[in-house]
């Protein structure tokens, strides 16, 4: 579960480092930070898992997580309900001055509420849109090609797909921004429950999981 997770992703980065596909974000850029996007929930266990294992807050991240929230509900209610239709992208072309860029919306928004210091805190257990953003997706500050239509590197990219089909199929998998699943089951009276089931998850031994 976790663990074939971390394998899926060791197999595409070692792709993408092969074949070449990787850039390095330049010196302070964070600018896709601000921009938001829908996450599995198997993304959001595999998120979760990483902040476990680093001496981290996790009071401090429900914290940012319902500030986000707060804003959203304030500013952009709209956004909010958009949520419950099942979208398919979120905060997608709702401006007309891009400011930062054609896929940087709203740029007044909170930053990722993982963004510390003006760096990723979860970049080994990143989203797979954060993993492929300016190495199989085009950056304009990179100006890297684009592979999305590349059949040989879809391919390759498959097992973090798959990812997101690992969890039991009793467990909802509606996709949503990693800010609304943190809101949601990092309250106090759920946490007991989440951790219970990122501890199932995290077992190596499948049958044992089973």
């Amino acid at each position: 579960m976790i663990k074939t997770m971390e394998i899926n992703i060791e197999q595409v980065d070692s792709f993408l480092a092969k074949y070449g596909y990787f850039n390095k974000c330049l010196n302070g850029c964070s600018d896709c930070c601000h921009d938001y996007f829908y996450a599995s929930v198997p993304e959001f266990f595999l998120t979760l898992h990483g902040l476990t294992t680093k001496p981290f807050n996790l009071d401090y991240f429900y914290k940012r997580a319902l500030s986000t929230r707060s804003y959203f509900m304030h500013y952009l209610p709209l956004e909010i309900e958009h949520l419950s239709y099942k979208a398919p992208s979120l905060l997608a072309y709702k401006v007309n001055d891009f400011r930062t860029g054609q896929y940087i919306n709203y740029p007044d928004l909170p930053p990722c509420m993982f963004l510390v210091n003006g760096r990723c805190s979860i970049y080994d257990y990143r989203p797979n849109t954060c993993r492929k953003y300016g190495t199989t997706v085009t950056c304009e500050y990179l100006d890297n090609e684009d592979f999305e239509d590349d059949d040989f590197t879809q391919v390759h990219l498959q097992p973090l797909y798959d990812n997101t089909a690992l969890l039991d199929q009793s467990i909802e998998t509606t996709p949503l921004p990693l800010w609304f699943f943190y809101s949601e089951y990092l309250k106090p009276e759920l946490r007991s429950f989440v951790f219970k089931q990122l501890e199932h998850y995290q077992i190596n031994n499948i049958e044992k999981a089973a």
